[in-house]
């Protein structure tokens, strides 16, 4: 039986999972803002990589799972 999206669950996930996640993406861009040692183009290319870097699955991740269907890929919004 497959777990409905209860009101209760989707808070769930939204205070134990995203908000934790959310909080360790922004700590490790505020760790790149205060490194002394990187200058301004480098910081400029690190939180260009955060913020374009794919998330859940590669493309040849989701194709291995899909040809042996051991599970179902995340979905991404790429």
């Amino acid at each position: 039986m497959a777990l409905a999206m209860t009101p209760f669950w989707q808070a769930f996930f939204l205070l134990l999972i995203w908000v934790p996640l959310v909080m360790l993406w922004m700590g490790a861009l505020f760790d790149v803002f205060r490194r002394d040692d990187l200058g301004g183009g480098s910081k400029a290319l690190w939180v260009f990589y955060f913020i374009s870097r794919p998330s859940g699955a590669t493309p040849e991740e989701r194709a291995a799972m899909a040809q042996t269907g051991t599970a179902t890929p995340p979905a991404t919004a790429n």
